[in-house]
């Protein structure tokens, strides 16, 4: 398969894509299930429990199984594409994290140990390829990705102790939903998004 014939626009729209689906999910699957309380003591894998409703566990595991296959296609891309020292490494951890959401998905809350094991994956996959993205976009003078950056990080550390573990985590997906639209902002202006765009070393 010809991966570089579509041009890079496929893989930078697959991760906003991705937790979109995800976000949805988890709104839609909260919704179905009126047990469900985002304020209380549950957490976000506890919509993919298929005990406890089974139309809200099809639908939050199957986001997560399809927001992992985007999310590794957008490290895909960004490795074979991006081969700035920093920008390739983050490739890599994001494919590794959409890995680990693929498994969120299969392995539901009421299998602890792979489940915590692969939530764990995703997490650090997200936050070290986010990082490592952030730190090459520093490296070449973005400063609107930087104080967005900071932005979203210092909100992060500071909401945490104050929600729910649902709500916190829910937060933190609604954070990097964000950090990938300015992602995708900044793709644009780089003329990425272009249909079929190669980097002039390719």
């Amino acid at each position: 398969m010809d991966y570089k014939k579509y041009g890079q626009r496929p893989y930078i729209l697959a991760a906003p894509i991705a937790f979109i689906i995800v976000l949805m999910a988890m709104v839609l699957g909260a919704l179905l299930d009126p047990s469900y309380n985002y304020f209380g003591n549950h957490n976000i894998s506890d919509l993919g429990i298929a005990d406890r409703n089974i139309l809200t566990s099809i639908l939050f595991n199957a986001a997560c199984c399809i927001g992992g296959v985007l999310i590794s296609a957008f490290g895909f891309g960004k490795y074979h594409f991006e081969k700035e020292d920093w920008n390739e490494k983050a490739g890599v951890f994001f494919f590794i994290g959409g890995i680990g959401l693929i498994f969120v998905g299969v392995f539901t809350a009421d299998l602890p140990y792979p489940h915590n094991f692969f939530a764990g994956v995703f997490a650090t996959g997200m936050v070290l390829g986010i990082v490592l993205s952030t730190l090459q976009d520093i490296k070449e003078g973005d400063k609107f990705i930087l104080y967005s950056s900071i932005i979203i990080l210092a909100y992060l550390i500071i909401e945490w102790p104050f929600f729910s573990n649902a709500l916190s985590e829910s937060m933190s997906i609604l954070c990097a939903t964000v950090w990938f639209l300015i992602q995708i902002n900044k793709y644009k202006k780089q003329g990425k998004l272009e249909k079929g765009y190669v980097a002039p070393s390719e």
